[in-house]
């Protein structure tokens, strides 16, 4: 079995993130959670920038995550209400 092609796609993979993370940092992005007055998240199922405590990866939340998290311009989401900047 040739396990070229899969390092090569873990590197990829592992590329991506870090090249996109260091893209938000330097584009003066934000973590920002937005929930309703119910608690829960309205950002939509599988559209989260995050691993959260319920989910391992980017895009894999659920509709409703508390914990899900999207990155916006500085600034941003303390404009929409029920944003808050994560830490």
């Amino acid at each position: 079995m040739n396990k070229t092609p899969l390092m090569m796609t873990v590197l990829a993979a592992f590329t991506l993130i870090t090249t996109e993370d260091s893209q938000a940092k330097s584009m003066k992005m934000e973590k920002c959670k937005i929930n309703g007055p119910d608690g829960k998240s309205i950002i939509k199922a599988r559209m989260a920038d995050c691993a959260s405590r319920t989910t391992s990866c980017a895009g894999a939340n659920e509709d409703g995550d508390p914990n899900a998290w999207i990155y916006l311009p500085k600034g941003a989401c303390g404009k929409i209400k029920g944003g808050c900047v994560c830490k």
